[in-house]
């Protein structure tokens, strides 16, 4: 999940900024305004190991997120030393030029107790412009299964009535929900650096000048940033909501079946695929390199009184070859 500014101000001037100057001017000068972007704000050193960027979130960082979650007991969590351990390992599990990515534009990791999302990437710059980032992760995920974890996401969207439909997400045993966190918020740093899709975030997009065009990766699928190409969009997406982040779903749990059966349709890997290009790209290479390089499954089973009512199963042929060619070198 990347993280966008609330802030209405920002917002304001967002909207208007296409067409005006001086409202970008007021737009970069808002941004401009918060510690949390500025890359001197925190200490960093491209040399040192990625583990040992694992640290308590600092109070301005923390004030940040507190404020866009609107999540005021989000608190900082130190990882034990066998946590730490396992986080090592599965930082290991990432494509070489991640890594190598990482190393030189990751900023900092902290984990936070009480958050509600599986993790927020967001961007920092230097005196440059140059862009940076930032991982905030939930600490549950080093506990969670990684199937388990991704079941409560898509079920999250939903509101429950006197349906007995439910969701379950297969993405094997093997791995902690955390995998999922560094394969999903990582592609978002990569996006950030090498516009994979042309910006992760609008924002970021006024910021650097950037104006939306299509790239490889969304071309034939995406109209603009948050709208599907014709033939990819599906009745209730766009009222689709998270982890109860903003306000709490509002589809009924019995649109279930109807929606799985639109997504089908689409190359979208998971109603939260649906939401941006950039989440498309970000949970599109967790299916990829889960499935294609780490040998694991990814199903969405859509059950009813424990009955399976339908199989939504991903497969390379809903990707155009294009695409497939992105996630391969994204792989690498």
């Amino acid at each position: 999940m990347k993280r966008r500014l609330p802030f209405v101000a920002i917002l304001a001037a967002f909207v208007l900024s296409s067409c005006s100057t001086s409202n970008q001017t007021k737009t970069l000068a808002a941004i401009d305004a918060i510690p949390a972007k500025h890359l001197e704000n925190y200490s960093f050193d491209p040399l040192t190991p990625l583990i040992s960027r694992i640290k308590p979130a600092p109070e301005f960082a923390l004030s940040f997120l507190r404020t866009f979650d609107r999540n005021d007991s989000e608190a900082a969590y130190v990882p034990s030393d066998s946590q730490l351990q396992l986080i090592g390992e599965y930082l290991k599990l990432l494509p070489p030029t991640r890594l190598q990515l990482l190393q030189y534009r990751l900023v900092a990791i902290y984990f936070i107790d009480h958050m509600k999302e599986s993790g927020v990437t967001d961007w920092v710059y230097d005196k440059d412009h140059k862009i940076f980032a930032t991982l905030y992760v939930n600490p549950r995920t080093l506990t969670t299964n990684i199937s388990d974890w991704l079941t409560y996401k898509e079920s999250s969207c939903f509101a429950s009535d006197n349906s007995s439909v439910a969701i379950h997400v297969d993405a094997g045993s093997e791995y902690l929900a955390f995998l999922y966190v560094l394969l999903h918020e990582t592609t978002h740093v990569v996006d950030y650096v090498t516009h994979v899709t042309p910006f992760v975030e609008p924002y970021v997009g006024v910021f650097e000048g950037i104006k939306a065009t299509n790239t490889t990766f969304t071309d034939h699928v995406w109209a603009s940033y948050g709208r599907p190409a014709d033939g990819f969009d599906f009745a209730d997406r766009s009222k689709l909501t998270f982890f109860g982040i903003g306000k709490a779903p509002t589809v009924p749990l019995s649109r279930v079946p109807q929606l799985y059966h639109w997504l089908a349709q689409t190359p979208f890997v998971t109603l939260y695929a649906a939401q941006s290009w950039a989440e498309d790209l970000a949970d599109c290479f967790m299916w990829y390199y889960l499935t294609q390089k780490l040998g694991q499954p990814f199903t969405i089973k859509i059950l009813s009184a424990s009955h399976e009512l339908d199989l939504y199963t991903s497969a390379p042929s809903q990707q155009n070859t294009e695409r497939l060619k992105v996630l391969e070198t994204l792989s690498h």
